[in-house]
């Protein structure tokens, strides 16, 4: 019986020793602001119940100011996001096992160029001539809500 017992609180230390005894983290997530353009950035900010713990944090669009972040004494820890492309970045802060999500959308900034093109060239006196434009941003995205 002796062996077994030996054998169960080596396991229990174990656990303890690899953290996956921290089943009551919880992770919560928001960003400040949720969406904003190409040539912005976004805060990321992260509450557990816990300090000195560190978050990992990965996104699938953009650029995060760090791959991770302690948290401070009251369970914080914040880290920055911006991008050149536009769309939706789901950025993901995990603690173990324990994660949680939040979103960020990033829109095209203010004009920088504009592409003409007409429906017939040359352009012929009378005729009905149809003339598309598309405004781009900086960064070559299509700015669809430029006036």
């Amino acid at each position: 019986m002796r062996p077994i017992k030996n054998l169960l609180f080596t396991l229990i230390f174990i656990i303890m020793l690899t953290g996956l005894a921290a089943a009551g983290v919880n992770v919560e997530i928001a960003s400040y602001p949720s969406q904003i353009t190409v040539d912005e950035s976004a805060n990321i900010s992260v509450y557990i119940n816990q300090s000195d713990t560190l978050v990992n944090f990965t996104t699938t669009l953009g650029n995060l100011s760090a791959a991770s972040a302690i948290t401070n004494s009251s369970g914080y820890a914040t880290v920055r996001i911006n991008s050149t492309v536009t769309g939706i970045a789901t950025i993901n802060a995990s603690v173990g096992d324990v994660y949680n999500t939040t979103n960020v959308t990033f829109l095209a900034g203010m004009p920088a160029s504009i592409d003409v093109n007409v429906s017939q060239n040359p352009l012929i006196v009378g005729n009905i001539t149809i003339v598309n434009l598309t405004v781009y941003d900086q960064y070559n995205n299509i700015n669809s809500t430029a006036n």
